[in-house]
C-alpha cells in the first residue's frame, strides 16, 4: 500500500464515521449542551478530513509519482483538488477551535457568549478561505494558527487537573486531564513524532515546506515551523509532567500513549536525520518510516482517537437497541479497516502473498469476536460524565438551553461552506489561481 492508498482508505473511513456520528449525536437527548456541540464538531471533523484525504489521493492519481505540490500544480484539475485540500482542511481547523472552546471545559458559558464565539470562529473560517482564494498560501492566512489557541486551552486544562490529582489527591481530576491530553495527541501527535528534529536542529524539521518554494514564501513556511516548535515545546512540558506523575505512581494509560509518540519520535531521529541519496535504499527507508508513523497518525490514528473520545466519554450514547447497533457497527468498521490497513503496510515492507494476508486478517477477526463486543460495551457504558467531575472540582458546567434548531443551523453552516468551497476551488482551477498567484 502506498501513501496515496492510505489517503483513500482514510477518506472512506472518515466519511463513514462522520455520517454515523452525525446520526447518533442528532438522536442523543441526554447529553449536556457542550457535549452536543463537541459531538457535532467531531462529526464534521471526520467529514472534512474525508474530503481532504480523497482530494489528496486524486492529486496523486493525476500526477506522476508521489505528491509534490511544487511540481504537480499544472493542470486545472490538480489546482481544483489542491483548492479543495486547503478549503476542506479548514473544516478541521474550525472544529478544533470549537472543541477547545467547549470541551472538556466550556469556556463560553452563556447563550450570548456561545453565539459570539461561534460567529467569530466561523468568521475566521471565511476570512482564511478569502485569503487563500485571493493570494494563495500567504502569511495573511496565519498558517499554523490551529495549534495556538487549542494548545493553550487544552495544555492549561491538562496541567491544572494533573496538578489537582497529584497535589490534592482528587482522583477523578485525572479524567479531565486525560481527555485534554488525548485531544492534544489528536491535534499534535504527528508533530511530536518530529520533536528530536527541533531540539537537535535536524534538517527534516527545519526545512518544512508545506506547499513548495514556488507557491509559498519563506515567511509562510517559517510561520508553520514556529507553531510546530511551540507544539513541541508544549509536548516537552507535558513529558516532564508525566515523568513527575510517574514518580508519584500516578501514571495513566493516556500518558503512556503520549510517551509512545515521543519514543517513536526519538527512534525516528536516527533515520530521518541522515542524508540519503534520492532513490537509494536508505531514502526508501525514510519514506517507509514516515508512512508508518506520520501518515498512519493522520489517516488512521486520528479517527481512532476521535472515536475513542466519542464513546468513552459519553458524547455518543446508544439510548436504544437501534442506536447501539449503529454505534457498534461504526466501531467494528473502524477496527477492521484499521487492522487491514496495518496489515497492508506490513505487507508493503515484508511482501507475502495476499492469501496469507487474508488468512491473518481472518484469524484476527475470528479471535476478536466477543472480545470486541466486550471492549465496546465497556467503552459505551462504563464511563462517568465529565460534567459530574467538573461539578466536584468547582468547574461546574452552567445550564444553557440551546435553540431547538441549533444542530440544523450548525450542520447547514458546514454544508454551505463545502458548497462554496467547491465553487472557489473551481474558480482556482479555471483561472490558474495557484500558478498565477
Amino acid at each position: 500500500m502506498t501513501e496515496s492508498g492510505l489517503d483513500a482508505v482514510g477518506s472512506i473511513l472518515n466519511l463513514t464515521l462522520g455520517l454515523l456520528t452525525l446520526y447518533l449525536v442528532r438522536k442523543n437527548q441526554s447529553v449536556r449542551w457542550n457535549e452536543k456541540i463537541a459531538g457535532l464538531a467531531f462529526a464534521w471533523m471526520f467529514i472534512g478530513k474525508s474530503i481532504v484525504n480523497m482530494s489528496t489521493y486524486l492529486i496523486d492519481s493525476n500526477s506522476s509519482g508521489d505528491i509534490d505540490f511544487e511540481n504537480v500544480v499544472a493542470t486545472s484539475t490538480v489546482q481544483f483538488l489542491q483548492g479543495m485540500v486547503m478549503y476542506s482542511d479548514e473544516i478541521f481547523t474550525t472544529t478544533i477551535f470549537i472543541l477547545c472552546l467547549f470541551y472538556p471545559i466550556p469556556l463560553l458559558r452563556t447563550e450570548r457568549q456561545i453565539k459570539i464565539g461561534l460567529t467569530l470562529v466561523f468568521s475566521f473560517l471565511i476570512y482564511r478561505a478569502i485569503v487563500f482564494t485571493a493570494f494563495g498560501p500567504n502569511i495573511l492566512f496565519i498558517p499554523g494558527a490551529i495549534y495556538f489557541l487549542p494548545g493553550l486551552v487544552w495544555g492549561a486544562n491538562y496541567m491544572r487537573f494533573r496538578q489537582l490529582e497529584v497535589t490534592q489527591n482528587i482522583q477523578d481530576a485525572k479524567h479531565i486531564a486525560d481527555v485534554s491530553l488525548i485531544c492534544l495527541i489528536l491535534l499534535m501527535g504527528g508533530i511530536w513524532l518530529y520533536w528530536p528534529g527541533m531540539l537537535f536542529q535536524a534538517n527534516y524539521f527545519y526545512t518544512i515546506d508545506i506547499w513548495g518554494g514556488a507557491l509559498s514564501s519563506d515567511i509562510y513556511d517559517y510561520s508553520w515551523q514556529a507553531f510546530y516548535a511551540a507544539s513541541v515545546g508544549l509536548g516537552i512540558c507535558i513529558l516532564f509532567m508525566e515523568i513527575y506523575c510517574a514518580t508519584k505512581r500516578r501514571s495513566s494509560p493516556i500518558g503512556i500513549v503520549f510517551l509512545s509518540y515521543f519514543i517513536i519520535g526519538f527512534a525516528g531521529y536516527f533515520i530521518l536525520s541522515k542524508t540519503a541519496t534520492t532513490g537509494s535504499s536508505f531514502d526508501q527507508l525514510q519514506v517507509t518510516w514516515d508512512m508508518f508513523t506520520f501518515s498512519v497518525h493522520y489517516d488512521i490514528m486520528r479517527p481512532v482517537i476521535a472515536m475513542f473520545i466519542l464513546l468513552n466519554y459519553g458524547l455518543v450514547k446508544a439510548e436504544n437497541p437501534s442506536d447501539f447497533r449503529i454505534a457498534k457497527t461504526g466501531t467494528i468498521v473502524l477496527v477492521v479497516v484499521s487492522t487491514s490497513v496495518l496489515l497492508e503496510l506490513v505487507q508493503y515492507v515484508m511482501p507475502f502473498s495476499e492469501i496469507i494476508s487474508a488468512a491473518i486478517l481472518g484469524i484476527i477477526i475470528a479471535v476478536g469476536v466477543g472480545w470486541e463486543e466486550k471492549v465496546f460495551n465497556n467503552l459505551i457504558t462504563e464511563f462517568r460524565p465529565l460534567n459530574d467531575i467538573l461539578d466536584e472540582v468547582h468547574f461546574a458546567t452552567p445550564e444553557v438551553q440551546l435553540d431547538e434548531s441549533f444542530s440544523k443551523k450548525f450542520n447547514l453552516t458546514f454544508l454551505t461552506y463545502i458548497g462554496i468551497s467547491l465553487l472557489l476551488a473551481f474558480v482556482i482551477g479555471v483561472t490558474d489561481g495557484l500558478v498565477g498567484g
